[in-house]
């Protein structure tokens, strides 16, 4: 969760700082900006090494548990078949028991990575939603009234230097409620 975080600060650092250029041009902010660049970048890439060393350690707990499992019901099996205590089909039915119990464990850590990822998304959605507006209609504003009427263009050119977009062009738009 802390990398989709990170990951969303540094997206958005770079998508202000990119579209607002002029303005960090003209405040010669330059070597700040990059400064932050790289430090969000660092702490991005630090985060990302962190999740996958959890995902990779969680992972490597899973598959050990299940080896482990595995390795002491064929163990276990053999000892048994051995003194005629189980057959061999019974062998088999449990090892596909075994199977049957971890996919829903491999099935629940998939559906958490979900789960977190779309939390995470969730969090920036609502702090956007909890933002309050900057303009406020004050108590004794006046209520627009029904919008009637209609636009109309007649005869009109329009063109980029020499060229022609618009020629001779006239259209009426007329407000017709549903």
């Amino acid at each position: 969760m802390n990398y989709r975080n990170n990951r969303s600060e540094l997206n958005a650092f770079t998508h202000e700082n990119i579209s607002g250029i002029r303005i960090v041009k003209s405040f010669t902010s330059e070597e700040k900006t990059n400064r932050k660049f790289k430090f969000l970048t660092n702490k991005m890439m630090n985060s990302f090494v962190n999740a996958v060393k959890i995902n990779d350690w969680f992972w490597a707990m899973v598959f050990t548990s299940w080896g482990i499992g595995s390795v002491l019901v064929f163990y276990l099996s053999v000892k048994m078949i051995d003194l005629n205590e189980v057959t061999v089909g019974t062998v088999v039915a449990f090892v596909g028991y075994i199977g049957m119990f971890w996919r829903p464990i491999m099935n629940l850590s998939n559906f958490y990575n979900s789960l977190v990822t779309n939390i995470s998304a969730g969090e920036r959605i609502f702090e956007i939603l909890d933002i309050k507006p900057n303009i406020v209609n004050p108590e004794n504003a006046l209520i627009m009234p029904e919008i009637k009427g209609e636009v109309e263009f007649k005869n009109v050119y329009f063109s980029y230097d020499k060229d022609i977009v618009l020629n001779n062009v006239s259209f009426k738009i007329t407000l017709v409620k549903p």
